[in-house]
């Protein structure tokens, strides 16, 4: 039973730090849209 918790514990670190990651690093964000429209717009 502390092994599964143990495992919960890592899998919700994992998913917080790639959260956190993607939320303060723009470049991480993959929208291309948004940059096709930015594109756009400069044209």
């Amino acid at each position: 039973m502390g092994a599964l918790i143990m495992v919960g514990a890592l899998a919700g670190l994992a998913v917080l730090i790639v959260g956190l990651i993607v939320y303060l690093d723009p470049e991480a964000r993959d929208r291309p849209v948004s940059a096709r429209a930015k594109s756009r717009q400069r044209q």
